[in-house]
């Protein structure tokens, strides 16, 4: 549904997925982000401080409430996240590209290309492409962003399809290039 942009029916199977089976981390982080995608930033927001009361380490809810807080205009608490996410998981590269827009966003943007870089670079795991694309945008390098687009694309990346509702991309959308990739 992500990749049709119905981003409703996104939602209500997410939350679907959340019902049949609360304890699984990976459908209420799809279902946080899924809520991101769709503008509902305070009610992702909401839902990943919920899960930070119950697991005061973990490094998603750390990482995605720092984006949704820059999202917001909050810059001292989404770095104040962003480095608590790095600390809790200073080997996972695709931490560090989905925390490289947080910090460019907040004006780290030295920061922000150095972990982006090693994400890059990083070989196992390997970060997925689609993720870095927003931070790059951010900096002004679309060339590249759109370049790692069509990588994922060709790779058959699932993050690819997300990244076609990603509000941090809207700037591409009227990019020729962007079209040919999401047309």
């Amino acid at each position: 549904h992500r990749a049709e942009g119905n981003l409703q029916a996104a939602i209500a199977f997410a939350v679907r997925a959340v019902e049949l089976d609360p304890y699984s981390r990976l459908n209420s982080a799809v279902h946080d982000f899924t809520l991101f995608l769709a503008g509902k930033v305070h009610e992702a927001l909401d839902l990943e401080r919920q899960i930070l009361e119950r697991k005061p380490k973990d490094d998603l809810a750390h990482a995605y409430i720092s984006i949704f807080l820059a999202t917001l205009g909050d810059y001292p608490q989404a770095l104040e996240f962003a480095h608590k996410a790095l600390a809790l998981a200073p080997d996972i590269p695709a931490t560090w590209a989905f925390l490289a827009w947080p910090l460019v966003v907040c004006g780290k943007t030295e920061e922000a290309a150095d972990l982006l870089e090693k994400a890059y670079s990083a070989q196992l795991p390997r970060c997925p492409r689609p993720i870095m694309a927003p931070a790059l945008v951010a900096l002004g390098r679309t060339d590249e962003a759109l370049s790692l687009l069509n990588e994922a694309r060709v790779e058959q990346c699932p993050w690819f399809y997300s990244a076609k509702v990603d509000p941090r991309l809207a700037a591409l959308r009227d990019d020729q290039r962007w079209k040919s990739l999401y047309g």
